[in-house]
């Protein structure tokens, strides 16, 4: 599980799976969430994705550390370790937060497979 840092404001967590999915990461993840202050319509400035390898999470936080992977110059990303580590710890961790979230667009994403994304309310 990588935290990704310094992400813009209004970047909704479908943004970040597009481009994560345009660095070259289809099918390398399998948990997405970007925690998100609904009442302000906007994130906390930072994502959790979960890779399926650690030589995926190796490739993405060579490609996205320090750099302006959103565009706009004005912020560069960080990119590092998350403190708790796996899918199923982290479904575990967030689990009240996304039992809170009423918002489609607030609620992470848990894909089953490479082909097949869940909501984690569906869970």
């Amino acid at each position: 599980m990588l935290m990704i840092r310094n992400l813009p404001p209004a970047i909704m967590r479908h943004e970040v799976m597009e481009h994560l999915n345009r660095s070259g990461f289809v099918g390398c993840y399998d948990f997405c969430y970007l925690p998100a202050n609904p009442r302000q319509d906007s994130n906390l400035g930072m994502a959790f994705v979960n890779f399926t390898t650690p030589a995926f999470a190796a490739a993405l936080e060579g490609a996205w550390h320090a750099r302006d992977v959103f565009g706009g110059g004005a912020t560069v990303v960080s990119v590092a370790a998350a403190r708790v580590q796996g899918l199923e710890a982290n479904r575990m961790r967030f689990a009240s937060c996304f039992r809170r979230l009423r918002d489609p667009r607030f609620q992470p994403f848990i894909f089953t497979d490479a082909a097949t994304p869940a909501s984690a309310s569906a869970r």
